[in-house]
């Protein structure tokens, strides 16, 4: 697979910073709100295509199911060579299985798995954000070296989808608006395990608001 690392690393170096360029506002059970920015499936897809397919690279995003038959989303990134990368992430829908349901978590997914696949994140839109990529980059990198065979660390991140659930009910929501909160807060926590420790208390804490106001 040497042909096909060398062409996303020469993609990677080519990326422009992106920037968070949608914000969501979501209604409390107290009857507030909060609101959240974040980087929107279209937003991420004009950056980054024409700089893959610059670098002899095409992506494919489709639904399938997995040996245990379980609903999964299949990114694969194809090199003009015939080499290519490939990866599942679970296909959540929250709540009742209806189309939009469907179509949210598929969009969810496909956003977050291209992200983590070319190794980004969304800064907010300013000057600072977009200097400090190349170093947030780089961080990241480290930390999924480090984290990826962690066993401590996958069972942090099982916590996390746990009470996620959990606050999800509670505000009778999606989880998929919740896991986007978070993600808006702490974009690494899915690959740094002091940033998924945080994101841990962050959710507990949001669990215990929640429940102060009902």
């Amino acid at each position: 697979m040497t042909t096909i690392a060398t062409a996303l690393l020469a993609a990677q170096k080519a990326l422009p910073a992106i920037h968070k360029d949608s914000k969501a506002e979501v209604p409390t059970k107290a009857g507030g709100k909060f609101s959240y920015t974040y980087l929107s499936l279209q937003g991420l897809l004009e950056k980054v295509l024409p700089v893959l397919n610059a670098n002899g690279l095409a992506l494919a995003q489709m639904p399938a199911f997995n040996e245990q038959g379980r609903q999964i989303l299949r990114t694969t990134l194809y090199h003009e060579s015939g080499e290519f990368i490939q990866g599942d992430s679970p296909l959540i829908v929250s709540g009742n299985e209806t189309p939009q349901a469907w179509g949210g978590a598929v969009t969810y997914a496909r956003r977050y798995a291209l992200t983590a696949l070319l190794g980004i994140a969304a800064d907010e839109d300013d000057d600072a954000a977009a200097a400090s990529r190349p170093k947030v980059a780089a961080k990241r990198k480290e930390a999924v070296a480090k984290s990826a065979n962690d066993q401590e660390f996958l069972n942090l991140l099982g916590e996390i989808d746990v009470l996620a659930d959990a606050l999800a009910i509670a505000r009778k929501t999606s989880k998929l608006i919740v896991i986007d909160a978070l993600t808006s807060e702490l974009p690494d926590w899915r690959t740094d395990a002091v940033t998924a420790t945080r994101a841990k208390a962050k959710l507990t804490l949001w669990a215990e608001k929640t429940k102060a106001a009902a």
